[in-house]
């Protein structure tokens, strides 16, 4: 027959004691300060509703009417100004009136000077101009044999003109004075008075030919007074510088009594 093992004991098992221990006491919480961070977790929602402030109790008839007249108070009417605020705003406005004159004055006479300025510059250029064309002139005028020591025939011409009209000239007064020498007054002829004029040439030695009555005088004895004062007369030859051979003339002779 066979053994049967022995059965392994089991021994119960004890419940540990469960013993309650007094709890201990909660330490007081203490209000956070105002500026430091407080770790309390505030809930969020929709704001509660403000209560409604308690009742005013009703105010007595003065007071209400006190504050009626408080909210309806008209604004104050500005003050007039005194004398002392009057004669600073004048000083004011004539301060800045005499500014703006000054400033008017300073612009006028920048003006002023702009104008003077515009104006010398137009007379320098006017005078550089004309002294410009002078030059020229003269340049175009100076004779090109000049420069190298000749008289150029331009300068020949003027020249020889200029001496002719002064030889002529005063061949001329000559010749007047030399016939005014001659002329007598007729005594068949009073009291006539008149002015003859007598026509005639000369030739280059000074020869009187072809005289003739180029106006009468109204009086046949006036008239050849003149031609006979005409024919005595001596006159110098014609000066080389006239440049002819030959002179006419028309010459008026007055016959009054002295």
């Amino acid at each position: 027959m066979a053994e049967v093992p022995p059965q392994p004991v089991v021994e119960p098992e004890v419940a540990p004691e469960i013993t309650e221990e007094a709890a201990a006491p909660e330490a007081p919480i203490e209000a956070a300060p105002a500026d430091e961070p407080s770790d309390t977790v505030v809930a969020t929602g929709p704001p509660l509703p403000t209560p409604k402030p308690p009742p005013e109790p009703l105010a007595s008839t003065e007071v209400f009417e006190l504050k009626q007249a408080q909210a309806f108070e008209l604004p104050t009417a500005r003050p007039e100004p005194t004398e002392e605020m009057r004669a600073v705003l004048e000083q004011e406005r004539a301060r800045i009136a005499e500014a703006e004159r000054q400033a008017e004055r300073r612009a006028e006479a920048q003006r002023a000077e702009a104008r003077r300025q515009a104006e010398e510059r137009q007379k320098e250029q006017a005078r550089r101009r004309a002294e410009r064309r002078t030059a020229e002139r003269q340049e175009t005028a100076r004779p090109t044999e000049s420069r190298k020591g000749k008289p150029a025939p331009q300068a020949r011409q003027a020249a020889s003109r200029a001496a002719a009209a002064a030889a002529t000239n005063s061949y001329n007064v000559q010749v007047r004075r030399a016939i005014e020498r001659q002329k007598r007054y007729p005594a068949r002829a009073r009291p006539a008075e008149g002015t003859v004029r007598v026509s005639f040439t000369i030739a280059a030695s000074g020869a009187i030919t072809g005289a003739r009555l180029a106006r009468s005088s109204g009086n046949q004895a006036l008239d050849q007074a003149a031609m006979d004062a005409v024919r005595r007369a001596r006159v110098p030859p014609i000066p080389r510088e006239v440049g002819s051979n030959s002179m006419s003339f028309t010459v008026p002779m007055n016959f009054s009594i002295r």
